[in-house]
Order: structure tokens, then C-alpha cells, then sequence
């Protein structure tokens, strides 16, 4: 009677489990490109249609912020395609919002390219530009799509968001680089993307919360650095004591893969701040 009841007590443990890790996964993805689990992802995807194909895929995690690498292989032809994350996530009864930082390592040859936005109101993750409009007034989209659809462009040295960056080289040969994301204890978003050193990454890897929470990672130089301010973000400034507490939200990877074209590379993330969950999806 024992033994039965302590494989009962398993078999729910187990659907629990189960349960908490498939309702954290938020993922718009039908053709399954984006691969892998435990902070480990991968996307290696030829797009035959025409204009572009979109994804993005969760992990359980909910964070306050995050470091992740994300690399691009040398053999592959990624045209205009962008790899990277998807922070801020929450999906409401007026659609998806979201913010992005998506980088690639367009045109061949000379360095690569980013941008960092603000989406809100997607209904279809799939229409060009999520069905925001892309002619913009003080860098938010003009008008709005069907439901509403409204971009916000934070990446601001250049046109319409598209900025250039300088992409970095392994020792494989293949490209890479790094992006930081973390709410500020002011309710702000703080963002860089650019090279760090292994010691660097490290020094950070090894802090708590508590270390982060008022820091920033040492990038080298020439990163680019990007501020959402708390009027944007509507973000509650927080003091860092436990009755005040940063937001924590989905953080995913999201993929765009331009027609004709080959994205293959990988996301890691090394590093999280302000963790909510500790379980994650079962792929």
C-alpha cells in the first residue's frame, strides 16, 4: 500500500511538472525551426516562400533580464534574416507585445545589422513589419494596422531603426555576438550588444542579483548601447528590497528568415537576472 501510494505521489509530481513547463512556453512558430531547451537554441532554416517567414519561442524562464550569445554560421547565405530575442512578452486580448532586439549579419562581408523595438497590439506575426506600418513620425510607426498594430524604434542612429554593428569572429570563423538586456532599478531598460571578453563573461556569469541589480557587464569598446526610459517602458521604479520587486517576463528567441535564404545559428543564453521560474519546457 505504500509502494502505491508513493508511485501516485510520483506519477502527480510528475504531471505537475509537466504542467507548470508547458504553461510557461509562449511560441508562434508553425514550421518548427527554432530547436532546443536549457538555454541552448539553434535555427537552421532555408525560407522558399516569398517575402519573409517569422518565429519566436519561449523558454518557461521569466526574467528581469538576461545576457545571451548569438552566432551565425560562416557557410550560410542569411540575406536580410535577423536572430535574436524577444524580452517584455506578454500576450493579451488586444495581441502580443513585445520588445526585440534582433541583429544579422547583413550585407556579407561588412559588419552586420540591429534594431531595437517595441510591438504592440500583433495580432499576426506573420504580416510584413507584424502589421505595424513602416513609415514612422519621431521613430513610432505612422499608423496603426487592423487590430491596432503600433511599432516603437529605440534604436535610433539611423533610418527607421536599421542600425549597423560590428560583428565578431570565433574561432571557427563564424560570427557572433552578445546582447545584455536588464530593467534598471528606475523602471528603465538598459541594453548593449557588441564583443566581450571571456573574463568578462565570466565576472559576470559568477554574480548574484544583488550584484547585477545596480552594475552592468563590461563589453569592449565601441558597443552599442541603447535606453528604453521608465515613461516607455511604464515600468514601476523598484529599490531592490522584497516588498519591491523588478517585473519578470517572458524572454524568448526569435528568429526572421528572409525567402531564399539560410538563417543557421544558435542563441545561448549565459546569464539571468531576477529569475521567476526554474522550470523549463520539455521540447
Amino acid at each position: 500500500m505504500k509502494m502505491v501510494k508513493k508511485i501516485l505521489f510520483g506519477l502527480v509530481a510528475v504531471a505537475a511538472v509537466l504542467s507548470l513547463a508547458s504553461c510557461g512556453i509562449k511560441k508562434d512558430d508553425p514550421e518548427g525551426i527554432i530547436k532546443g531547451t536549457a538555454g541552448n537554441y539553434s535555427v537552421n532554416y532555408k525560407y522558399d516562400g516569398d517575402g519573409e517567414y517569422r518565429a519566436y519561442k519561449s523558454t518557461a524562464y521569466q526574467h528581469a533580464g538576461a545576457l545571451v550569445k548569438v552566432t551565425f554560421d560562416k557557410d550560410a547565405d542569411a540575406g536580410n534574416s535577423k536572430f535574436g530575442i524577444i524580452f517584455g512578452l506578454e500576450e493579451k486580448n488586444t495581441g502580443k507585445d513585445f520588445y526585440i532586439v534582433g541583429v544579422g549579419p547583413n550585407p556579407a562581408g561588412s559588419g552586420g545589422k540591429y534594431y531595437v523595438s517595441r510591438f504592440e497590439k500583433i495580432a499576426n506575426i506573420q504580416a510584413p513589419n507584424f502589421g505595424a506600418d513602416d513609415e514612422y513620425e519621431s521613430y513610432v510607426s505612422k499608423t496603426t494596422g487592423e487590430n491596432g498594430e503600433k511599432e516603437t524604434i529605440w534604436s535610433r542612429d539611423a533610418n527607421n531603426g536599421l542600425c549597423t554593428c560590428d560583428l565578431f569572429t570565433d574561432n571557427d570563423g563564424n560570427s557572433y555576438t552578445y546582447i545584455w538586456y536588464q530593467i534598471k532599478m528606475d523602471g528603465s531598460y538598459a541594453i548593449k550588444i557588441g564583443d566581450m571578453t571571456n573574463d568578462n563573461v565570466t565576472a559576470w556569469k559568477n554574480k548574484t542579483d544583488d550584484q547585477m541589480k545596480s552594475s552592468e557587464p563590461t563589453f569592449k569598446t565601441g558597443a552599442k548601447s541603447i535606453t528604453i526610459p521608465q515613461s516607455a517602458t511604464k515600468i514601476t521604479p523598484w529599490d531592490g528590497t522584497a516588498n519591491s520587486k523588478a517585473p519578470q517576463e517572458a524572454v524568448a528567441v526569435y528568429a526572421r528568415v528572409q525567402g531564399s535564404k539560410t538563417l543557421n545559428g544558435k542563441v545561448k543564453f549565459i546569464k539571468d537576472f531576477k529569475e521567476a521560474e526554474d522550470i523549463e519546457p520539455i521540447d
